[in-house]
């Protein structure tokens, strides 16, 4: 499983609906999880047969929403249910760690097809075993 399944999975737990890798533009509420890259892997040697690898994904939690209020609320949930986990295994995904990397950025208005939506942006770094 990727790093958006193992984060949906969180979120879904949270009460939170997310779509991965897509959002939709057709309500004006909506939640994605945005796999984006993430940095070069940590290589852990200990030896020819003991070397350990930690891939480190990144993803961005895109959140729409008509009203403000409800998108804060929204992201606080979601900071509540990501932020800071550390040596868990997610879907049989060992993570040592995921992190928020920039605090919830409000990008503005957007058109969507039910109408204008704020748009905001939440960037996160993980660290889990390959």
């Amino acid at each position: 499983m990727s790093v958006g399944d193992d984060i949906k999975t969180l979120l879904t737990t949270a009460e939170v609906t997310a779509n991965k890798n897509y959002l939709d533009m057709s309500v004006q509420n909506a939640v994605a999880i945005m796999e984006t890259g993430g940095f070069s892997p940590i290589k852990c040697h200990g030896g020819h047969t003991t070397t350990v690898t930690f891939d480190r994904p990144s993803f961005q939690i895109i959140v729409h929403n008509a009203s403000k209020s409800a998108a804060n609320t929204v992201i606080d949930t979601i900071i509540t249910a990501l932020d800071n986990r550390a040596n868990e295994t997610i879907n049989g995904n060992f993570y040592q760690s995921v992190r928020m990397s920039t605090p919830p950025y409000y990008l503005g208005l957007v058109q969507t097809g039910a109408g204008e939506t704020n748009e905001y942006s939440i960037n996160f770094i993980t660290q889990k075993s390959r």
